[in-house]
């Protein structure tokens, strides 16, 4: 399981709101699906049983968008009624393999169903790591999550029971490697002591480097700060002029940052995009979905009210191949002409090149919908 995602706060973007932005890789054989959980009350004592523990329930939970891989409790990454967007992403960091209770799809899950804002949902996220720690993902211990609302964002990049917290400018890109530095706003409580007892910090007085301290430097590691310099460096280049269209052409540019990785682990492959406009509320909240390399997916709306389209459900054990990530997978993709330069502008500004047809702005859509 793997992310590149990117955010740009209103101050970033064309239109003056959040733009939330990922592509996730996992398992090749693995189907995803769509759910909305709808919100909820719950009496004291009640419990959420996510894959491998047992959650004592908020009070109350939120309406809930998100991409599930199939036969799991969690969500990858999603968006809830208050605007909320979290995705998650896998790494590597030096710490021993320990006990933990919860994936990073269930941290996601539990967050998206219990914030009213990006922040409260870091301390959400930040108390179940410390009371359940987390549980590997296809062989990596840890996660990054990037969370962002209407107002701000942040990154968690954690390592077991201990963080790392950053507040995110005007815009920010994560990978599968940790980038926090001496910039984190917040740490874990025993951080400190924890890596000056394992030999990897001397507390002399300066402030502890999150990734010198726990990060471990291998091949995966260097790629993905590779993909995290050139997206990063693409968001600024095209800072106030930010838009979704914009952020389509960067997931198309950073999927070809990652075939090599693809061709490495053989068992890694893309499987879809999610983009959201994390809007005013007195506008509905759409969220964009595509299955496959984004630049010959189709992007699907999707509202968080109302009921989804049949396809995005998975699909039955007796016909496995109808959910739309498997109908989607088996659109062909184009080949290249013998000879021809394999060439990507994705990321320059939009205005100095030709529009490719399936990133050509829609006609309006109109979307109605009621709570029940």
């Amino acid at each position: 399981m793997g992310s590149d995602m990117f955010v740009a706060l209103k101050e970033a973007s064309a239109n003056q709101t959040t733009l939330f932005g990922l592509n996730y890789h996992t398992d090749g054989s693995q189907r995803h699906a769509v759910h909305i959980v709808p919100g909820m009350m719950h009496e004291a004592g009640d419990v959420a049983h996510a894959a491998t523990a047992e959650v004592p329930e908020a009070k109350q939970t939120f309406a809930v968008l998100g991409i599930q891989p199939l036969h799991t409790w969690g969500f990858l990454h999603g968006v809830n009624e208050n605007r909320v967007a979290i995705g998650v992403t896998s790494w590597q960091s030096r710490r021993p393999r320990g006990p933990g209770a919860l994936s990073g799809p269930d941290l996601v899950c539990l967050a998206l169903q219990r914030s009213r804002g990006a922040h409260h949902a870091f301390e959400v996220l930040t108390d179940l790591l410390e009371h359940y720690g987390e549980t590997p993902d296809h062989g990596a211990n840890d996660h990054i999550f990037l969370i962002a609302d209407g107002k701000e964002a942040f990154v968690l990049e954690a390592s077991g029971r201990y963080w790392a917290m950053l507040e995110c400018g005007s815009t920010r890109a994560v990978t599968d490697a940790a980038m926090i530095r001496q910039d984190w706003r917040r740490l874990a409580p025993g951080l400190v002591d924890f890596a000056a007892e394992k030999g990897w910090w001397t507390d002399d007085g300066t402030k502890l480097d999150f990734v010198r301290c726990v990060a471990e430097k291998n091949d995966p590691t260097t790629a993905a700060q590779k993909r995290w310099g050139h997206a990063s460096l693409a968001l600024v280049q095209q800072q106030g002029a930010i838009d979704l269209y914009f952020l389509r052409r960067m997931l198309a540019d950073q999927e070809t940052l990652n075939r090599e990785l693809f061709l490495h682990a053989r068992t890694a492959a893309h499987a879809g995009s999610f983009l959201v406009d994390l809007v005013k509320p007195e506008q509905p909240i759409v969220a964009w979905l595509a299955f496959g390399p984004p630049k010959i997916a189709l992007f699907f709306p999707l509202c968080l009210v109302g009921e989804l389209p049949a396809g995005f459900a998975e699909g039955t054990s007796e016909s496995p191949s109808s959910s739309a990530s498997w109908i989607c997978k088996s659109f062909p993709r184009p080949k290249k002409k013998a000879g021809s330069p394999q060439r990507s502008n994705a990321c320059r500004p939009s205005s100095t090149r030709t529009p490719r047809t399936l990133w050509r702005k829609p006609t309006t859509i109109s979307c109605t919908a009621s709570r029940t």
